[in-house]
């Protein structure tokens, strides 16, 4: 009686992350007779079966083919390229239940089928039905060329939940960027879920060419800048450094080391402020 001995089930993958998947399965096996001899440089005629369920299962695919043994008894085929008998392999649903591939051979080349051999498909078939899982993420998105864009729903990456932005992003320790194109007001807002802690925005007033940092809570705005005019606790500044409240100094009982024409500090030694012109501290009170 001839054996048919499987040496190798694999699917190959050549195709770019949103190309098309292949329809094929490469499969290779080593023929030998019932003397344990090989048979080689002969064309062989083979019936394989992809199986449902079981060993013994519905034949959810069946195709033919007649390749010839190399010198070494191995024969190679494609599954999926050969003479379809019934079903459609592009069809078959790898990730409902388990799937086998039944081989019948014919040494001489023909349909009288004697040597038979199954064997169950592992993890391998999963790799095609990675691709239903890819045509259902292309389905969200359209493509243009090399672009791609996704405008009718929302994005979320680095959560288990369903965002609430257009495009939320959470990473405990990566860094981001994030550019945003608008004709109008761009804001992103930091939003805390934690009771007592306040919701602060960062963005652009693009009606009025400002860039504003805000707590959103108490309407209070940290910093504006308009043009070359920066303001603090206001949103229209009026002059390079515009605060509508107070600024404090912290005090420090030594002037700044190598200081420059310009600089102010407040003495705590002897409480004063102090300014220096350029070739000694003097005080402004």
């Amino acid at each position: 009686m001839r054996k048919l001995f499987t040496l190798l089930v694999a699917v190959l993958l050549a195709a770019g992350v949103f190309a098309q998947s292949p329809e094929k399965m490469s499969y290779q096996a080593v023929v030998r007779d019932g003397s344990n001899s090989l048979v080689t440089s002969t064309a062989v005629g083979m019936k394989i079966s992809i199986l449902k369920g079981s060993a013994t299962g519905t034949a959810v695919y069946v195709e033919t083919q007649t390749p010839t043994t190399n010198a070494n008894g191995l024969v190679s085929i494609k599954i999926g390229a050969g003479t379809v008998q019934s079903g459609d392999f592009t069809t078959i649903d790898w990730a409902n239940g388990q799937h086998f591939i039944k081989t019948e051979t014919d040494p001489t080349g023909g349909t009288s089928y004697t040597i038979t051999g199954t064997s169950q498909l592992l993890s391998v078939p999963y790799a095609l039905h990675a691709k239903t899982a890819d045509s259902i993420i292309k389905s969200q998105w359209t493509t243009t060329g090399s672009n791609i864009y996704y405008n009718t729903g929302l994005v979320g990456i680095g959560i288990n939940t369903n965002p609430t932005a257009v495009l939320e992003l959470y990473d405990n320790k990566g860094y981001q960027f994030l550019k945003f194109v608008s004709e109008d007001n761009v804001f992103t807002t930091w939003q805390s879920d934690r009771s007592g802690v306040d919701d602060y925005q960062i963005g652009i007033d693009a009606g009025n060419n400002k860039f504003n940092i805000a707590n959103k809570t108490t309407g209070y705005y940290a910093m504006t800048i308009h043009g070359k005019n920066i303001g603090i606790g206001t949103l229209n500044p009026e002059a390079p450094l515009h605060i509508t409240d107070f600024m404090k100094l912290e005090p420090r009982s030594t002037a700044p080391s190598s200081p420059t024409k310009g600089m102010i500090y407040y003495d705590s030694t002897d409480n004063k402020l102090k300014l220096y012109t350029g070739s000694a501290w003097e005080n402004l009170n």
